[in-house]
């Protein structure tokens, strides 16, 4: 699966890596907080693709306008957050994006395919969002395989549901393409997959799941709403979700001992 990757979703990651850092008293090793937080971040995406095998990807539209931290406006750089504190080291902004440039495969996206994508939604979403869609489409029907768009935007991600419910195939710049391949998840969805499979840590998850409870504090939006019933549903589950990655750790370490493939 190809997973490509909104700012908001990035954004995610972003509040739990600093949430678990300003939660945790400094281990007294070389590594200072920032590069810590850099570590951490780089963890998820490389877990990604080396535990459960899935690509990491964004439009280059996306990135060169929202995501690029090296931008004083990059939404990755929130005024208040722990990571806008970290970018006043010189140095930091540099290479929080040579992190993200290594672990995100950057799909090109022309005016045009925004053009030609625009008119087919049921409402307009702007042009990085929109190319977010065309990357996912172009890049399933490459490889022949799901292509997620990540997201905790309610609107972009309803939009991907109605486009593939409503429409069999596109037409982008004079070709036409598949929209089967076409998917999204919620960002704590991947996460919590990730974290019940690969090396993420308990307290790690806990961080996430929180960061994000707290970023919808205050708000009283529809969108808000939807994620706060998600972020109960999964507080609910942690305990039952602790002891099932712990169970499933057993069975890989089970299974590569006694030469099983598939624990």
């Amino acid at each position: 699966m190809i997973l490509i990757w909104d700012t908001c979703a990035i954004n995610a990651i972003s509040r739990g890596c600093a949430f678990k850092i300003n939660n945790t008293p400094a281990n007294g090793a070389a590594m200072t907080r920032s590069a810590e937080f850099l570590a951490s971040f780089e963890l998820v995406f490389r877990e990604i693709t080396e535990c459960l095998g899935h690509s990491n990807a964004t439009s280059d539209i996306t990135f060169n306008i929202e995501i690029d931290p090296r931008l004083p406006g990059s939404m990755l750089r929130e005024p208040t957050s722990l990571a806008e504190l970290y970018c006043r080291d010189p140095g930091f902004p540099a290479d929080w994006h040579n992190m993200l440039d290594t672990s995100l495969m950057s799909e090109a996206v022309e005016n045009e395919a925004i053009r030609d994508i625009g008119p087919i939604l049921q409402n307009p979403l702007g042009p990085c969002d929109e190319s977010l869609i065309v990357a996912a489409i172009r890049l399933g029907n490459q490889r022949h395989e799901l292509a997620a768009v990540v997201t905790d935007d309610t609107a972009l991600y309803d939009e991907i549901l109605a486009l593939r419910s409503q429409h069999q195939s596109v037409n982008i710049v004079g070709e036409i393409l598949s929209t089967q391949y076409l998917s999204t998840f919620l960002s704590l969805e991947i996460l919590r997959y990730l974290y019940l499979e690969c090396e993420i840590t308990d307290d790690a998850w806990r961080s996430l799941v929180e960061s994000f409870k707290h970023h919808q504090n205050g708000r009283n939006d529809a969108a808000a709403k939807e994620h706060n019933l998600y972020v109960v549903e999964l507080f609910s589950r942690i305990d039952q979700d602790k002891q099932d990655k712990a169970v499933r750790a057993m069975n890989r370490d089970l299974a590569h001992e006694f030469g099983v493939d598939d624990a």
